[in-house]
Formats: structure tokens, sequence, C-alpha cells
């Protein structure tokens, strides 16, 4: 079994509601690896339960604090600094919408629901970041929760995805910025699971026995195969015929949905691959190469890349 010791290494669970919680699952085995951890909480109806999970824990710190509030954000990290000093890891397990934007078309999301869950969702984590890479001067990283639903339409999670998105999008952007100090910045996701938070979701049961039955039968595949579980026929090295050293390369097929002889990159090309991409039933969006326009003139180094066009 793998075994990290991470004695004096110090971080901060945020998300934390019960044993349920993905974040406590994550918190339990760091604290049996030695770290010591401060939890945050929204609301004192949590902290009974905060109390109980972590009374065996080595002297934790629970402080309360409302992501939306500035305020209560600068207090936290001040406390932080004050009783640990520096911070070593972030455990970002913070999202919220509210539950009439899980039952309702997503079309009908309000202004103020959009607000909400992207505040809570999405900036908390910037917001988070923010306050914690001034903590962490020999490096660190931070980690928050995302989900498929990000990438692909789940139904009835609705403005959660679009949240989620967006989370991950400030992921890569945080990543970049805090890269160069040794601060690594990643989501995880944990696929369905039956947390209170996702019980506002119709059709979570299903997601969650689907997703199960999909993880048994892939497993009684290799079974089958003669193959370890986990590993993949195309994840096995992949050997030359004609004897030589290193891999071989393997020819890219072209995509069949692009006429041959056009341009993939021109906005028809794409136009077309969208439309034929399943009879046009998927979300598609479409990427072009860069345009000069008065909007791109604000970018800093927005022609270093390789799609530099001509100039009009």
């Amino acid at each position: 079994m793998f075994t990290i010791d991470l004695r004096g290494k110090t971080g901060l669970v945020m998300g934390v509601t019960n044993q349920r919680s993905i974040a406590w699952s994550i918190a339990r085995p760091l604290a049996d690896a030695g770290a010591r951890l401060a939890f945050s909480y929204q609301g004192e109806r949590l902290k009974p339960t905060l109390d109980d999970l972590t009374k065996d824990m080595n002297d934790p710190i629970l402080a309360e604090c409302d992501v939306t509030d500035d305020a209560q954000l600068d207090a936290l990290f001040a406390r932080l600094k004050r009783e640990l000093g520096r911070l070593d890891f972030v455990v970002h397990a913070i999202a919220y919408a509210p539950a009439s934007t899980f039952s309702e078309p997503f079309r009908q999301t309000s202004r103020d629901d959009w607000r909400l869950a992207m505040d809570v969702s999405a900036y908390s984590l910037v917001a988070v970041a923010n306050r914690a890479a001034e903590l962490m001067d020999d490096g660190g990283a931070i980690v928050t929760m995302s989900y498929l639903a990000g990438e692909r339409v789940v139904p009835h999670y609705n403005m959660m995805g679009v949240a989620k998105a967006a989370l991950e999008a400030s992921v890569r952007y945080l990543a970049y910025d805090l890269g160069p100090a040794g601060v690594r910045v990643n989501a995880l996701s944990a696929g369905p699971v039956r947390t209170v938070a996702a019980r506002s979701i119709a059709g979570l049961r299903r997601h969650v026995r689907r997703s199960r039955q999909a993880v048994d039968a892939e497993a009684q595949h290799h079974h089958r195969r003669g193959r370890p579980d986990g590993v993949r026929a195309r994840d096995r090295p992949v050997g030359r015929r004609d004897g030589r050293d290193g891999p071989r390369r393997r020819r890219v097929p072209r995509d069949r949905h692009v006429p041959r002889g056009s341009d993939a990159s021109s906005v028809t090309g794409l136009r077309t691959a969208a439309r034929q991409a399943r009879g046009g039933a998927l979300g598609c969006s479409l990427v072009g190469a860069a345009v000069r326009t008065q909007a791109w003139t604000g970018v800093r180094g927005r022609w270093r890349g390789t799609d530099r066009p001509t100039p009009r």
C-alpha cells in the first residue's frame, strides 16, 4: 500500500459538511499521514459536525468563513498566518447553485442565480488562491473539485455545469500565474457521488448506478483479456515492426467530417464538422485562427503564437 509522510505539513480544507463529503474523504488520509489541517465552514450549524469529525486529529483549526465575503476571507487567512505560519496545500471543495436551477430548464436561469453560482463555485477559487499563494513561500498545491458536466451536458445539472466550466478555465489561468512560484493548481473530477450537495440533482442515483456498472464492466473486460485492472491496450508500449529503437509513429486519421482539401482551421470547415457531428445533436464551439480585432489589440504577446494572421 502506498504511504506518504506529511508530518510538518499544513493545509486548508474547505467544503466539509459531513462524513459523506468528498473534502472529508481527502482530509482524512491527509491527517492520517501527519499533516496539520485547518477547516473552514459556512454557518454555525456545521460546526458541531466538524467538531465531531476532527476530534481525533492533531490540533485542527476550525474557522467560519463565507467565501462570498472578502472580509471573512481576509480574516481566515490572517488567522492561518498567525497560527500556522505558512500553507503547503489547499483543498477547495466549495460549490453552490440555487435549487431552482436544477429543476427548471437552463434557459430560465435568472441573473441573480447566475451571479451567485459563479461567485461561490468559480470565483471563490480565485479569491482563495490569491490569498493562499502569499502563505506558500516554498511552493505548494491547490486542488479543487470539478465534474464532467463542465465539458458535456448532464441533464438537470444546468447552471452548476456552466460554473464547473468556468472553474476549470480558472484552474488553467491560475496554474499559469502561480506556476513560476512553485504553486501547482489542479482540478479533480471524482464522478457522480451521493453527497449532500448532490441531492438537488434529479436522476443522481441513476448516474451513480451507471457509473458503477461502467467501472465493473471495464474491470471484467480487463480480467477476461488477461490484463491487470486499469491497464488498457492503448496504454501498452507499441514496438516498431522494422526493429528500430523507439516507439512506432502512428498515422493520425483524417477527420472524416471535414471535406478533403478544406482548411481545418477555417470557419467553413469547422461549421461543416459541427453540423455533421452526431447529426447536429451536440453543442459545438467554433474556434478560428487569431484575427486582428479591436478587442484583441489589448492582449499582450498576441502575435507570438503560430496562428498569426496576415494583417488586413
